[in-house]
């Protein structure tokens, strides 16, 4: 697949960084105190142990991509490695338009 340059990379979390921020402004617009954190790395074990317990988290929301049994089977999930070692609460979030 090739390498990025540090460019792209930047430039792929500049574009992340404003849409989770987008986000973090419609939780607290609803009054959910929110924060965001993006990191680079395992997304399963950032997400499930390390991230949770550096900010002590009551609530993981996680998207779940729909992959098929052999694509977990191969390639794992990210949703169920989080669901099985989070220490708190987990809330899988589907794409309506994947289950349409």
């Amino acid at each position: 697949m090739g390498a990025a340059t540090p460019d792209q990379v930047n430039q792929v979390k500049d574009e992340v960084t404003t849409m989770v921020q987008r986000y973090v402004q419609r939780a607290s617009d609803a009054g959910v105190d929110a924060e965001s954190v993006i990191t680079l790395g395992d997304p399963r074990g950032e997400i499930a142990t390390n991230l949770a317990n550096k900010y002590d988290v009551d609530l993981i929301v996680v998207g779940a991509t729909g992959v098929n049994l052999v694509g977990r089977m191969m390639l794992g999930s990210t949703a169920d490695y989080v669901i099985r070692n989070a220490k708190c609460d987990v809330f899988v979030v589907h794409d309506y338009l994947e289950t349409k």
